[in-house]
């Protein structure tokens, strides 16, 4: 509970922060914290945040496309997958599968690769360099995207066929096998580390322009994710919004409150060290050896709630705790991480 208490009083909006370091203190409002560590979306009330709140308007979009992408997002977050222990994909997942699907096809279910024009031979045979659709399938997964429309009597450049062949790829192929036992992408905390994984597990691109998918899936979710329920940690349960689940989508104080549920393993330096030392960490739910201190849990209730790292704290030359850090929570002491605190009133 200190814990929480720490995080809240140190990120309410009215509570103004003063990190110490060893030459002089530097006082920081929130929303400095903010802007200057490059969180780039907050909300105190996230999970009541509609799409209206940000907008989405990749140049590359089409209207024929952005039509679909909500639709695509909300399948995804409501039809249980079988491979995925009957759960949906949480918000995070289904943004890092839009954000791949995105670059793929535009989420356009209509595209042929390279914009080239349907050719009845050429789709039935094996041949590649001639992906259809959402996930731009191609050769014998083409030929099964074909053979599964034939058998439920719709177009293959229907959305609902679509959907509906990638929910069977998932649920009763080895592309399900893929990406469900992918123990990174049931744990992704950001839009992008999904992304990347499913990009991995389900895409499978030569060229991915990796770079493109991370964007766009971190996008999808400021636009979308509030309208998925499910956590964003793997095995984590419950509802958003203090019902057991990490809310994320910025509500940094509920997220703070969820995660300090997990284990009051105080472990000293913990959650210090690189991106991924943390990411795994958050994975293991600060379990046995991989439990944080205090500035290790903010570092990691930020991280999940907002996608953006803001730092690592480095060890002093003397081997105290409190260098100059790499970029990261202004290089404080964490033995005074919080010296002062003034709740405005």
């Amino acid at each position: 509970m200190l814990w929480v208490l720490t995080v809240l009083l140190a990120l309410s909006p009215v509570v103004e922060l003063a990190f110490t370091s060893r030459a002089s203190a530097v006082e920081m409002s929130i929303n400095d914290f903010y802007s200057q560590n490059d969180i780039n979306y907050y909300s105190e009330t996230a999970c009541a945040v509609n799409s209206g709140d940000m907008t989405l308007s990749p140049a590359a979009a089409t209207a024929e496309s952005s039509k679909y992408e909500e639709a695509v997002f909300r399948f995804l977050i409501s039809n249980n997958f079988t491979k995925n222990a009957n759960k949906p994909m949480n918000g995070i997942q289904a943004a890092g599968a839009l954000g791949n699907f995105f670059q793929e096809s535009g989420v356009n279910p209509k595209s042929i690769q390279r914009g080239k024009s349907y050719n009845e031979t050429k789709a039935r045979s094996a041949d590649g360099g001639y992906g259809f659709g959402l996930a731009q399938w191609d050769m014998e997964r083409r030929q099964n995207l074909l053979a599964f429309a034939d058998q439920q009597g719709k177009a293959w450049n229907d959305i609902d066929l679509q959907l509906a062949f990638m929910k069977h790829e998932l649920d009763e192929t080895i592309w399900g096998d893929y990406v469900f036992k992918d123990s990174d992408f049931r744990a992704a905390a950001t839009p992008k580390d999904a992304a990347y994984r499913f990009m991995k597990d389900y895409e499978k691109a030569g060229k991915p322009n990796q770079a493109a998918r991370d964007n766009a899936a971190e996008r999808y979710y400021k636009q979308y994710g509030s309208l998925a329920p499910s956590a964003p940690i793997d095995n984590a349960t419950g509802s958003a919004c203090g019902s057991g689940s990490l809310p994320a989508n910025g509500d940094i104080a509920n997220t703070a409150i969820e995660m300090a549920k997990w284990n009051d393993n105080y472990i000293p330096g913990g959650g210090h060290g690189s991106l991924d030392d943390l990411k795994s960490r958050i994975a293991a739910k600060f379990q046995g050896n991989k439990g944080v201190d205090c500035s290790g849990f903010t570092r990691a209730v930020i991280y999940v709630a907002t996608g953006t790292d803001p730092g690592a704290i480095a060890s002093g030359n003397d081997g105290s705790r409190g260098g100059t850090g790499d970029g990261g929570l202004a290089g404080a002491n964490i033995d005074q991480y919080f010296k002062k605190i003034t709740v405005a009133v």
